[in-house]
């Protein structure tokens, strides 16, 4: 039977902390809050639409759309009535004229919560 004193107790205790506090550094970072946080915003010198935002928190595409929420690669966002969807052709559209696998550009607000969501296709000559 090994005994511990109370100074090896402490030195124990001071190395598990220093590990949980080193391992959250690292996946703090990963935690999905928002995939839009950490990505880079994205600007264009011009809308590509009549309507369209100058620029957008982040583009990607659909992975799972339905039942209050959006994943737009891999970032998951809770969709209320407040959520605007747009196309070119029509803004404020349904919810349910956005499909899995289309280009979107979507805005958040600093909170991370989603804005709204916008189409992007390339524009038929």
């Amino acid at each position: 039977m090994i005994f511990f004193t109370k100074k090896t107790k402490k030195n124990r205790m001071k190395m598990l902390a220093l590990t949980v506090l080193i391992s959250g550094l690292f996946i703090l970072p990963f935690a999905n809050g928002s995939a839009a946080r950490q990505r880079k915003k994205v600007v264009s010198e011009k809308a590509i639409y009549t309507g369209y935002p100058l620029d957008f928190s982040a583009r990607g595409h659909i992975d799972r759309i339905g039942n209050g929420e959006i994943v737009i690669d891999d970032g998951l966002f809770k969709v209320d009535a407040s959520v605007r969807f747009n196309r070119p052709n029509q803004l404020g559209t349904a919810m349910k004229s956005f499909s899995v696998g289309e280009r979107v550009g979507f805005i958040v607000d600093k909170k991370g919560k989603l804005r709204s969501v916008w189409l992007l296709k390339k524009k038929r000559k």
